[in-house]
């Protein structure tokens, strides 16, 4: 059985509404997506479907969320879209091999992810479920015989017709015996509504999951962590013996003499909530099971690898666990407990020293994270050129755990080459600025859920972009820097320059605003057109990470090169010099169109030598102000440059015995100059609006909101850095 979450193709769409002319919202509140389940047997000579095949009368009974396609032995026999509802369908011949693939597609509505199939053939039942490996112990020519019969589900994510074969469904011996090497997994307990149908004991309701994310379970949609339930937590995780973990139920450890008191441990690597060991009989023929098993075991667990706490035991395998396998597999089950490490210890001996095939470990509780990636989305047309402007999203963050996005763009060239960016940093607030290159046709993002505590689970209910393809300046634009190495902490000469095409159409286009990312305050000296070779006048501003140049008279020619010429020096190993465009109108309010790197050059650039002051210029400006609100030196700035790293900061204001008056920042800060943008040459005054944003602003007031005291007080700016705790510090006075 295959289950592949592979499209992802369709989502609801909530509406649009225009916040401006040109500025559309789209809202997707729901993740559909597209699974393969595969079981059967290979067309093998004597490898019967159970143990009282052939059959003459075969059904199977199904039901999926939220839509089926079955097929069994090469024929699609059918689909529902009624998950409600469980259809019946019978075969006609005789069967000793049965093989059955399942198309699943659920719409991400709440429903749950699932997939029920259960097979009535003559006397035996059996179906969709998480046992690996099931047997039964039956009489032939008047001996007790083992005989395995087939229970392995699989699903797969990703695309099957390119990994295995179109006609997937049509499976044969190749695809059962590399079966983990195409990327096929055991499937895990899925969940539905009341379907109002009993199955067989021994059936599951089964699914699969892409990247951990369950996109069908929660209520009204949304993504949430998938349930570890049904999960093997030990597969290839670090254990005593590897084998035991490796997935091969037939080779395993084998005992070489009595293992009474022995026992073999595996590593989970982080804290579930297990509930239960399973010891598979090893070796490949079911004759041996019962010799070669082990007789009676303990499960054993612990948090630390040393004091372990035995939780379960099981006695006399093949008689007290025959409903669970008996000889082929015994299970402990127990109440869940937190655990990291898990254990057995044989109790019971039999004549024979044991072969274990495998040991499991299952638990409850979500996986720790998930990633899910969207479709590629064109917006209701797939040629026209976009300017995304920002991205709002809704769900419940409990304390201890996380979302975070990322967008990816893309474009066709003309000759039929794509060109497509790399994803963006991650974004955890709910509201921020679409961070790829534009322009575009396509976007498609990137949902990352994580989990601290497997109890807990966060929950992405909707998306909404905002994007604009009317009245967006560029048809085509990239970007590069030069030079793209220099020494660190330098004031250095760069030359921007920006390729570009602007839009045709109505409204005319041009180019009116260049805001270039920077890494310190920076200073524009001139701005050129290539075409003209002419200088053209602007007004220009810079903060720590930005410089505004605005051209006297909007830009119209096209295509053409523009170079801005700049000074600004790096205080860290790297900064990358993106840019965003704007026309006369501002982009109609869609915001800036953040340009592609000209990937002949580059936008990059690296620092050849580092400063050996990590914390350095730390001072106060003004040393003496007047806090009474008359607009004239009323706040200071405790300025500082922090330079090679990021690196947690503190910012405080100590009276002159000691007493911590305030902290005035504490987070983390990227290397830059922490600075009101007044003492650059050629800079516009610094304000009281750009000062607020620093760390060292101080208004004169307490942690409490009152104004202090006039007299003098002690700031200390504290840098945890990699080579240690740095710290600066200096005097202020208050006056009035």
């Amino acid at each position: 059985m295959i289950v592949f979450l592979a499209g992802l193709a369709l989502f609801a769409f909530a509406g649009t509404s225009a916040a401006k002319v040109a500025v559309v919202d789209t809202t997707y509140t729901s993740w559909p997506n597209t699974v393969y389940y595969f079981f059967g047997r290979n067309n093998v000579p004597n490898q019967v479907l159970g143990p009282n095949a052939p059959y003459t009368d075969v059904k199977i009974h199904i039901t999926a969320v939220d839509r089926y396609t079955l097929y069994v032995n090469g024929t699609q026999l059918g689909t529902d879209d009624k998950w409600q509802t469980v259809e019946t369908y019978t075969l006609t011949g005789s069967f000793s091999d049965l093989n059955i693939a399942v198309k699943v597609e659920n719409f991400g509505l709440g429903n749950g992810n699932g997939l029920m199939v259960d097979i009535e053939a003559g006397p035996d039942r059996f179906g969709t479920s998480t046992v690996k490996r099931n047997a039964r112990l039956v009489t032939i020519n008047n001996k007790p015989s083992m005989v395995e019969y087939p229970s392995r589900w699989y699903y797969f994510t990703g695309d099957i017709e390119t990994v295995y074969k179109k006609d997937w469904y049509n499976f044969d011996k190749t695809l059962f015996d590399n079966a983990t090497k195409l990327g096929f997994k055991w499937v895990m307990l899925g969940k539905m509504g009341n379907i109002h149908y009993l199955p067989d004991n021994h059936v599951e309701i089964v699914s699969g999951y892409d990247g951990n994310v369950d996109s069908g379970t929660p209520l009204n949609g949304g993504l949430t962590l998938r349930k570890i339930d049904g999960e093997d937590i030990a597969l290839k995780k670090p254990a005593q013996e590897e084998r035991l973990v490796d997935g091969d139920l037939t080779q395993g450890y084998a005992y070489a003499m009595d293992p009474l008191n022995t026992s073999r441990w595996i590593d989970l690597e982080k804290m579930y909530r297990v509930n239960k060991l399973v010891i598979y009989s090893g070796d490949s023929n079911p004759q041996n099971w019962t010799t070669y098993s082990v007789k009676g075991f303990s499960a054993e667990i612990s948090l630390d690898s040393f004091r372990y706490e035995e939780v379960g035991i099981i006695h006399d395998i093949g008689v007290t666990n025959k409903d669970n396998g008996g000889y082929n597999y015994a299970e402990v089950s127990f109440p869940a407990e937190m655990a990291r490490y898990v254990r057995y210890n044989i109790k019971e001996s039999r004549l024979s020293p044991p072969n274990l095939g495998e040991i499991m470990v299952y638990g409850t509780g979500y996986a720790y994270d998930a990633e899910y990636i969207s479709p590629w989305i064109n917006c209701g047309s797939a040629t026209a050129m976009k300017n995304f402007d920002k991205i709002v999203w809704t769900g419940d963050v409990p304390n201890g755990t996380s979302i975070k996005l990322q967008t990816q763009t893309r474009y066709t060239l003309s000759d039929g080459g794509v060109v497509t960016s790399t994803w963006s940093e991650d974004n955890s607030a709910k509201t921020f600025k679409f961070a790829s290159p534009e322009p575009a046709t396509e976007f498609r993002y990137k949902v990352r859920l994580a989990t601290g505590n497997v109890d807990l689970t966060p929950t992405f209910k909707s998306m909404k972009v905002s994007y604009s393809k009317t009245d967006q300046p560029l048809a085509a634009a990239k970007s590069s820097i030069f030079p793209n190495a220099v020494p660190m902490g330098a004031d250095t000469s760069f030359v921007y320059k920006l390729d570009y095409t602007l839009a045709a159409g109505t409204p005319s286009q041009n180019i009116k605003k260049i805001v270039i990312s920077v890494p310190n305050f920076a200073r524009a000296d001139s701005v050129v057109l290539a075409g003209t070779k002419k200088s053209l006048p602007f007004t220009s501003y810079s903060t720590n990470d930005s410089l505004y140049v605005t051209l006297n008279d909007s830009l119209t020619k096209t295509p053409d090169i523009l170079r801005v010429y700049l000074k600004t020096s790096l205080l860290k190993s790297l900064h990358v010099f993106q840019s965003e465009i704007y026309n006369s109108r501002g982009n109609d309010n869609a915001g800036g169109v953040k340009v592609w790197e000209n990937t002949d050059e580059s936008w990059s650039v690296k620092t050849t030598t580092v400063m050996e002051n990590m914390l350095a210029d730390v001072k106060a400006l003004p040393k003496a102000f007047t806090p009474n609100g008359d607009g004239i030196n009323d706040f200071t700035v405790v300025e500082f440059t922090l330079a090679k790293v990021e690196a947690p900061v503190k910012v405080k204001i100590f009276s002159t015995d000691g007493t911590l008056v305030r902290v005035l920042f504490d987070g983390k800060l990227s290397a830059r100059d922490y600075r009101v943008p007044n003492k650059t040459g050629g800079l516009k005054a610094g304000t009281a609006g750009d000062a607020k944003k620093l760390p060292g602003y101080w208004d004169g007031k307490n942690k409490d909101g009152d104004l202090v005291p006039p007299g003098i007080y002690f700031y200390q700016v504290i840098a945890d850095t990699d080579e240690g705790v740095k710290v600066k510090s200096g005097t202020v006075a208050v006056a009035y």
